[in-house]
Protein backbone atom coordinates (compact mmCIF):
# COMPACT_ATOMS: atom_id res chain seq x y z
CA UNK A 1 0.00 0.00 0.00
CA UNK A 2 1.22 3.40 -0.92
CA UNK A 3 0.50 6.27 1.32
CA UNK A 4 0.44 10.13 -0.24
CA UNK A 5 2.53 12.32 2.05
CA UNK A 6 0.71 15.76 2.25
CA UNK A 7 3.80 18.42 1.56
CA UNK A 8 2.68 21.60 3.29
CA UNK A 9 4.12 25.24 3.31
CA UNK A 10 6.68 26.04 5.82
CA UNK A 11 4.13 27.98 8.09
CA UNK A 12 6.44 30.27 9.31
CA UNK A 13 9.39 30.65 6.77
CA UNK A 14 12.33 32.90 7.34
CA UNK A 15 11.94 36.11 5.26
CA UNK A 16 15.26 38.26 4.43
CA UNK A 17 14.31 41.73 5.14
CA UNK A 18 15.09 44.39 2.79
CA UNK A 19 17.05 47.48 3.48
CA UNK A 20 15.01 49.77 5.46
CA UNK A 21 15.87 53.01 6.62
CA UNK A 22 15.39 52.06 10.56
CA UNK A 23 16.76 54.60 13.34
CA UNK A 24 18.68 51.69 14.75
CA UNK A 25 20.69 50.69 11.90
CA UNK A 26 20.37 48.52 8.76
CA UNK A 27 19.15 45.31 8.98
CA UNK A 28 20.84 41.90 8.02
CA UNK A 29 19.61 38.60 6.64
CA UNK A 30 18.95 36.20 9.19
CA UNK A 31 21.35 33.21 10.20
CA UNK A 32 21.02 29.73 8.20
CA UNK A 33 19.96 27.89 11.14
CA UNK A 34 17.21 24.59 11.24
CA UNK A 35 14.76 25.47 14.61
CA UNK A 36 14.65 24.14 17.19
CA UNK A 37 18.79 24.62 17.39
CA UNK A 38 20.95 24.38 20.68
CA UNK A 39 23.72 26.48 21.49
CA UNK A 40 26.98 24.53 23.80
CA UNK A 41 27.64 27.49 26.07
CA UNK A 42 30.99 28.06 27.08
CA UNK A 43 30.85 29.77 30.40
CA UNK A 44 33.73 29.79 33.42
CA UNK A 45 31.21 29.04 35.62
CA UNK A 46 31.11 25.33 37.41
CA UNK A 47 33.66 24.47 35.11
CA UNK A 48 37.00 22.36 35.30
CA UNK A 49 38.96 24.27 32.63
CA UNK A 50 39.48 27.66 31.35
CA UNK A 51 36.78 29.07 28.65
CA UNK A 52 39.99 28.80 25.94
CA UNK A 53 40.05 25.58 26.35
CA UNK A 54 36.55 24.40 25.68
CA UNK A 55 36.43 27.25 23.17
CA UNK A 56 39.23 24.98 21.57
CA UNK A 57 37.88 22.09 21.59
CA UNK A 58 34.73 23.02 19.59
CA UNK A 59 36.51 24.94 16.77
CA UNK A 60 38.18 22.10 16.34
CA UNK A 61 35.81 19.54 15.65
CA UNK A 62 33.74 22.14 14.28
CA UNK A 63 30.69 22.70 15.63
CA UNK A 64 28.29 24.61 13.95
CA UNK A 65 27.18 26.90 16.60
CA UNK A 66 28.32 28.07 20.44
CA UNK A 67 27.65 30.47 22.70
CA UNK A 68 30.66 32.71 24.41
CA UNK A 69 30.20 34.85 27.59
CA UNK A 70 31.17 38.61 27.38
CA UNK A 71 32.40 38.47 30.62
CA UNK A 72 35.03 35.96 30.23
CA UNK A 73 36.32 37.43 27.38
CA UNK A 74 36.69 40.52 29.12
CA UNK A 75 38.42 38.68 32.02
CA UNK A 76 40.40 36.19 30.44
CA UNK A 77 44.10 35.96 30.85
CA UNK A 78 46.10 38.23 29.03
CA UNK A 79 48.18 35.23 27.44
CA UNK A 80 44.30 33.69 26.75
CA UNK A 81 43.08 36.63 25.31
CA UNK A 82 45.25 36.67 21.53
CA UNK A 83 44.96 33.38 21.40
CA UNK A 84 40.90 33.48 22.31
CA UNK A 85 40.75 36.10 19.29
CA UNK A 86 42.42 34.09 16.88
CA UNK A 87 40.10 31.02 17.61
CA UNK A 88 37.33 33.47 16.88
CA UNK A 89 38.21 34.50 13.48
CA UNK A 90 39.13 30.81 12.92
CA UNK A 91 35.25 30.21 13.83
CA UNK A 92 33.87 32.63 11.63
CA UNK A 93 35.79 31.89 8.99
CA UNK A 94 35.02 28.29 9.10
CA UNK A 95 31.26 29.44 8.82
CA UNK A 96 30.57 28.77 12.76
CA UNK A 97 27.60 30.66 14.06
CA UNK A 98 29.26 32.41 17.54
CA UNK A 99 26.91 33.74 20.02
CA UNK A 100 27.42 36.63 21.89
CA UNK A 101 26.24 36.47 25.91
CA UNK A 102 25.67 39.64 27.72
CA UNK A 103 27.93 37.94 30.89
CA UNK A 104 25.20 38.72 33.48
CA UNK A 105 25.48 35.29 34.98
CA UNK A 106 29.11 34.70 35.15
CA UNK A 107 28.89 38.59 36.72
CA UNK A 108 26.50 37.51 39.51
CA UNK A 109 28.23 34.12 40.36
CA UNK A 110 31.81 35.71 40.28
CA UNK A 111 30.39 38.75 42.17
CA UNK A 112 32.26 40.83 39.48
CA UNK A 113 32.34 44.42 38.31
CA UNK A 114 30.50 44.31 35.21
CA UNK A 115 29.12 46.67 33.31
CA UNK A 116 27.72 47.97 29.67
CA UNK A 117 30.60 49.73 29.03
CA UNK A 118 32.55 46.49 29.84
CA UNK A 119 30.33 44.77 27.52
CA UNK A 120 30.52 47.37 24.33
CA UNK A 121 34.60 46.85 24.47
CA UNK A 122 34.21 43.30 24.00
CA UNK A 123 32.21 43.80 21.06
CA UNK A 124 34.41 46.60 20.17
CA UNK A 125 38.06 44.09 20.71
CA UNK A 126 36.96 40.87 19.41
CA UNK A 127 34.41 41.65 16.60
CA UNK A 128 33.85 37.78 15.45
CA UNK A 129 30.40 37.14 16.77
CA UNK A 130 27.77 36.14 14.37
CA UNK A 131 24.49 37.02 16.93
CA UNK A 132 25.11 39.26 20.11
CA UNK A 133 22.56 38.65 22.78
CA UNK A 134 22.00 42.46 24.65
CA UNK A 135 22.92 43.78 28.32
CA UNK A 136 20.21 43.10 29.42
CA UNK A 137 18.07 45.36 32.01
CA UNK A 138 17.65 42.70 35.28
CA UNK A 139 15.26 44.79 36.66
CA UNK A 140 13.05 46.30 35.09
CA UNK A 141 10.04 48.31 36.38
CA UNK A 142 6.32 46.88 35.80
CA UNK A 143 5.37 48.59 32.78
CA UNK A 144 4.97 47.21 29.40
CA UNK A 145 5.92 50.91 27.46
CA UNK A 146 8.66 51.35 29.53
CA UNK A 147 10.48 48.03 29.30
CA UNK A 148 10.05 48.61 25.21
CA UNK A 149 11.55 52.18 25.63
CA UNK A 150 14.78 51.18 27.72
CA UNK A 151 15.34 48.16 25.45
CA UNK A 152 15.28 50.51 22.53
CA UNK A 153 17.72 52.87 24.09
CA UNK A 154 19.86 49.87 24.56
CA UNK A 155 19.48 48.89 21.04
CA UNK A 156 20.37 52.24 19.79
CA UNK A 157 23.90 52.39 22.04
CA UNK A 158 24.42 48.54 21.01
CA UNK A 159 24.06 48.78 17.61
CA UNK A 160 26.98 51.41 17.61
CA UNK A 161 29.56 48.30 18.51
CA UNK A 162 27.95 45.46 16.96
CA UNK A 163 29.23 45.52 13.71
CA UNK A 164 27.55 42.94 10.78
CA UNK A 165 26.58 40.78 13.46
CA UNK A 166 22.65 40.14 14.65
CA UNK A 167 21.40 42.06 17.40
CA UNK A 168 19.00 39.92 19.71
CA UNK A 169 17.69 41.87 22.83
CA UNK A 170 16.94 39.81 26.17
CA UNK A 171 13.80 40.34 27.57
CA UNK A 172 13.03 40.96 31.11
CA UNK A 173 9.58 41.09 32.09
CA UNK A 174 7.06 40.09 35.58
CA UNK A 175 5.89 36.68 34.04
CA UNK A 176 2.49 38.71 33.13
CA UNK A 177 3.79 41.15 31.18
CA UNK A 178 5.96 39.11 29.55
CA UNK A 179 4.27 38.13 26.26
CA UNK A 180 3.16 41.89 25.79
CA UNK A 181 6.75 43.14 26.61
CA UNK A 182 8.17 40.50 23.75
CA UNK A 183 6.16 41.99 21.41
CA UNK A 184 6.31 44.85 22.30
CA UNK A 185 9.91 45.30 21.60
CA UNK A 186 9.23 42.99 18.30
CA UNK A 187 7.25 46.22 16.69
CA UNK A 188 9.32 48.72 18.65
CA UNK A 189 12.61 47.65 17.35
CA UNK A 190 12.17 44.98 14.52
CA UNK A 191 14.69 42.47 15.77
CA UNK A 192 14.95 39.37 14.13
CA UNK A 193 15.94 37.34 17.30
CA UNK A 194 14.29 37.50 20.51
CA UNK A 195 15.83 36.32 24.06
CA UNK A 196 14.25 35.58 27.10
CA UNK A 197 15.42 34.11 30.46
CA UNK A 198 13.88 31.00 31.21
CA UNK A 199 13.19 31.17 34.84
CA UNK A 200 10.74 34.27 34.08
CA UNK A 201 8.40 31.63 31.61
CA UNK A 202 7.25 30.28 34.74
CA UNK A 203 8.36 27.35 37.97
CA UNK A 204 7.50 24.27 36.17
CA UNK A 205 8.21 22.58 32.65
CA UNK A 206 4.98 22.45 32.23
CA UNK A 207 4.10 25.86 32.77
CA UNK A 208 6.90 27.59 30.53
CA UNK A 209 6.07 25.40 28.10
CA UNK A 210 2.48 26.99 27.99
CA UNK A 211 4.30 30.87 28.52
CA UNK A 212 6.35 30.34 25.46
CA UNK A 213 3.60 29.07 23.44
CA UNK A 214 2.01 31.81 24.33
CA UNK A 215 4.48 34.56 23.10
CA UNK A 216 4.94 32.54 19.97
CA UNK A 217 1.41 32.68 19.13
CA UNK A 218 1.67 36.31 19.68
CA UNK A 219 4.78 37.18 17.64
CA UNK A 220 3.72 35.15 14.52
CA UNK A 221 0.11 37.36 14.44
CA UNK A 222 2.70 40.24 13.54
CA UNK A 223 4.60 40.62 9.82
CA UNK A 224 7.47 38.04 10.15
CA UNK A 225 8.94 35.49 11.34
CA UNK A 226 11.11 36.13 14.15
CA UNK A 227 12.83 33.65 16.74
CA UNK A 228 13.10 33.06 20.48
CA UNK A 229 16.09 31.91 22.66
CA UNK A 230 15.61 31.05 26.20
CA UNK A 231 18.02 30.47 28.85
CA UNK A 232 18.75 27.06 27.55
CA UNK A 233 20.14 28.95 24.37
CA UNK A 234 17.53 27.13 21.96
CA UNK A 235 15.24 28.45 19.53
CA UNK A 236 11.98 27.27 19.48
CA UNK A 237 9.29 27.12 16.14
CA UNK A 238 5.77 26.45 16.01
Amino acid sequence: MHKTLNHRTDPFPIQYPQHQNDELGKLIPFLDLKLPVFFPSISSVKTNLKPVEYLKLLVAVGHPQFLVSAHDLFYAPTEDKEEIHSLLVSAKRNGQIVLLDSGNYEAYWHKANWSEEMFFSVLDDFESFSVSFSFDEQSPPPDVEKICQITKERAGRHLEHIGDAIYSPIIHAPKELLSDSVVGVAQSINPQMIAVPERLLGHGVLERIVTLRNIRKQLNKLDRYRCISTVLFYCSRG
